[in-house]
């Protein structure tokens, strides 16, 4: 008996059914490698966008920082309330609490913050001692010193300290500020705290002259004198000067 085994056929048919899952699987790979790539292209597109919009808040801030600073040397507010003011395709807020101005700039879903120390009280205050003088009957009192509001909504001087020297016993019994007064006593001797009750408070940009510190009860010519003014948010302005000599 004769057995004829057709096997030729069967290898060509198993060798297509190889090449059709080596096909499918390199396409499948393909696939994959293309939802890979594809991946992180949407990672990368979404990074550069978190980048671009950290940047314009970035410079949003500074320019928030810009406007709070200049409002305040303008001797106005630099609080801005939400929604915030519209800047460059965000906005920006910012208060101020104490010495502290704190601006959150957004931009999209970047948000940026900075914090920068405001001019103190003390910063704000000018003084003008080129024409300080010694007046009144008894040659007891110190006048033409100008003060000068420059900066924030309002300045407040809450104590003096004066020292000078020669030291003959001489003490503060009067500070007159414009037409604002006070009389002070107990009298305050050299180096001694003059406190100032109610504290002066200034909120118009301008000037105002001691007239005068009154001292008794001696003549105050010649004297090294030093003034500290404590300010109401506890910053100091020091000036030093000499009155002129007796005529």
């Amino acid at each position: 008996m004769t057995v004829i085994c057709r096997i030729r056929p069967f290898l060509k048919g198993n060798k297509r059914g190889f090449v059709s899952l080596a096909v499918l699987a390199g396409m499948t790979l393909i696939g994959f490698m293309g939802l890979g790539v594809a991946q992180v292209m949407t990672t990368h597109q979404e990074i550069r966008l978190r980048q671009i919009l950290y940047q314009q808040a970035y410079y949003i801030n500074q320019a928030g920082l810009e406007y709070s600073i200049r409002k305040i040397w303008e001797g106005m507010s630099s609080n801005v309330a939400a929604p915030g003011i519209s800047f460059a395709g965000g906005t920006f807020t910012s208060n101020r609490a104490g010495n502290i101005i704190t601006v959150t700039a957004n931009a999209g879903e970047a948000q940026v913050i900075h914090q920068v120390i405001s001019p103190t009280q003390a910063d704000c205050m000018n003084i003008d001692i080129a024409n300080v003088d010694v007046e009144g009957p008894n040659e007891d009192k110190i006048e033409d010193i100008w003060l000068y509001k420059i900066c924030l909504t309002s300045i407040t001087i809450a104590s003096l300290i004066v020292t000078w020297a020669p030291d003959n016993g001489e003490a503060v019994n009067e500070v007159k500020i414009d037409s604002d007064k006070w009389d002070i006593f107990p009298e305050t001797t050299s180096g001694q705290t003059t406190d100032l009750v109610p504290d002066w408070v200034e909120t118009n940009t301008g000037q105002n002259k001691i007239k005068p510190l009154h001292f008794h009860p001696f003549n105050m010519h010649s004297k090294n004198v030093q003034i500290v003014f404590n300010m109401g948010d506890g910053s100091t302005k020091v000036v030093n000067f000499v009155t002129p000599p007796d005529d």
